[in-house]
C-alpha cells in the first residue's frame, strides 16, 4: 500500500498540452509504484483513490497556492493527487475555449484506466475533482456521473470565455437521468430557488459544516459535492454560491455546503474547511473517515 509520502509522489501533474503526465511526474509515479523490498513476491499494493486538482486563476494563470498545497493535503488523507496544468484561454497564447475543458476530460479519462492503476497505483473507480475559483468552475463544468466526489472551493456561478453556468454539466446529468437528450444548458436556471442553504458561521474555530440534502430518485446520476464559500469573499460572493448549492440539491445531488467567514478570495487550503472536507472526502472515496 502506498505511504502518504508516496501518495504525494504519485500526484502526477497532467500536462495541459498533451493531457498526460510530464517527465518529472513520471519519476514521481515510478517511485510511488516501486515494488516492495522483497522483490515483488508479496501481495500487490492496494490501489488508492485519486483526485484531480484544478487550480484557479481566472483562466489567465494557475494560482500556486491552490495546486501543490492541495496535493500535499490530499496525500495526508491517503489520496493521490494529480495537479492539472491546463491550457488557459486568457493567457495570450491562443488556447481557445474549450481547451481547458478538454484537458480536464483527458486527465479524467487517463486516470480511469487500468493503465493508470498499473502505472501509478490509483483506483480508476475512485476518482474525484477538486477545484478552486475558476478551477472550481472548470471542475463543475467537467463533472461526470463516473466521479465519486467533486469539491468546489469558492466557485464562480458563471465563468470561462464561454460564460458557462457552473452547473451546466449537473443540469445535463439531471436531464440524462430523466431520459432527456444530454445537453449543455445555456445558463438559464432549472431549479434555482429550492433547497436548504448552510447557515452562516462566525469567525471562530468551529468547522462550520452544514448538513447535506438530496437523495431523490435522480441522485445516483450525479456525484457527491462539497462546496465551500466565505462570507467575506467579494470576488465569488457566498450569495452566488448559495444559489449553486440550492440548485444542486434541487437536482437531487448530495451536497455538503460549508459557508462561513474564511477570508478574502484566494485563501487556498485552510484548516477550517480542509478538516471537515477531509473527513467527508475520505468517506466518499471509500476510506476510513474516522481517522481524520
Amino acid at each position: 500500500m502506498l505511504t502518504l509520502r508516496a501518495a504525494a509522489a504519485a500526484a502526477a501533474s497532467a500536462s495541459a498540452a498533451a493531457a498526460a503526465p510530464s517527465a518529472a511526474d513520471d519519476d514521481g509515479a515510478a517511485r510511488a509504484a516501486t515494488p516492495p523490498a522483497d522483490g515483488g513476491t508479496g501481495p500487490p499494493p492496494a490501489l488508492v483513490p485519486v483526485v484531480v486538482v484544478v487550480p484557479g486563476g481566472g483562466y489567465q494563470c494557475l494560482a500556486p497556492n491552490e495546486g501543490e498545497p492541495a496535493a500535499r493535503w490530499l496525500a495526508s488523507l491517503g489520496v493521490a493527487a494529480a495537479v492539472l496544468r491546463y491550457r488557459l484561454p486568457l493567457d495570450g497564447r491562443g488556447h481557445a475555449w474549450p481547451a481547458p475543458l478538454d484537458d480536464v476530460g483527458a486527465a479524467l479519462a487517463l486516470l480511469q484506466t487500468s493503465q493508470a492503476a498499473a502505472r501509478w497505483g490509483v483506483d480508476p473507480a475512485r476518482v474525484g475533482l477538486l477545484g478552486f475559483s475558476a478551477g472550481a468552475h472548470l471542475a463543475a463544468v467537467a463533472a461526470t456521473p463516473a466521479l465519486r466526489a467533486v469539491v468546489l472551493i469558492y466557485p464562480p456561478k458563471v465563468d470561462s470565455p464561454a460564460q458557462l453556468h457552473a452547473l451546466c454539466a449537473a443540469r445535463r446529468m439531471h436531464g440524462a437521468g430523466r431520459g432527456a437528450f444530454p445537453f449543455f444548458d445555456d445558463g438559464v436556471g432549472v431549479g434555482g430557488g429550492g433547497g436548504e442553504q448552510g447557515g452562516e458561521q462566525g469567525g471562530g474555530e468551529a468547522d462550520g459544516e452544514a448538513g447535506g440534502a438530496g437523495g431523490g430518485p435522480l441522485a445516483p446520476a450525479l456525484p457527491a459535492w462539497y462546496v465551500v464559500a466565505s462570507t467575506n469573499d467579494r470576488i465569488c460572493p457566498a450569495e452566488d454560491i448559495d444559489e449553486i448549492c440550492a440548485e444542486l440539491r434541487a437536482l437531487g445531488a448530495r451536497c455538503e455546503y460549508q459557508r462561513q467567514k474564511l477570508g478574502a478570495h484566494g485563501f487556498g487550503v485552510a484548516a477550517k474547511w480542509s478538516v471537515p472536507c477531509g473527513r467527508w472526502l475520505r468517506k466518499e472515496l471509500g476510506l476510513d473517515f474516522s481517522l481524520v
